[in-house]
């Protein structure tokens, strides 16, 4: 992916990218990614990855994430 793709990836994803209808469909999940992740209050980005590649960059807030219920996971076991 090259620098200026994933520059235009990342603004889709932060919710910054313009108008849904105004973008090509290949970033259509984008769109979706990012107002999700507006909503829920996360943060997405894409990274290069050393080498060769690409790593998607998940950051939850804490109201989130929860700690198991000792007594869910004693049953469990």
């Amino acid at each position: 992916m090259t620098a200026q793709r994933m520059a235009r990836a990342n603004s889709l994803l932060s919710g910054k990218g313009g108008p849904l209808l105004a973008a090509p469909t290949r970033f259509l999940g984008h769109h979706v990614v990012g107002a999700l992740a507006t909503r829920l209050g996360a943060h997405v980005e894409l990274r290069p990855t050393e080498g060769s590649g690409v790593t998607a960059y998940v950051a939850l807030p804490t109201t989130l994430v929860q700690q198991p219920d000792a007594s869910a996971t004693a049953a469990v076991t």
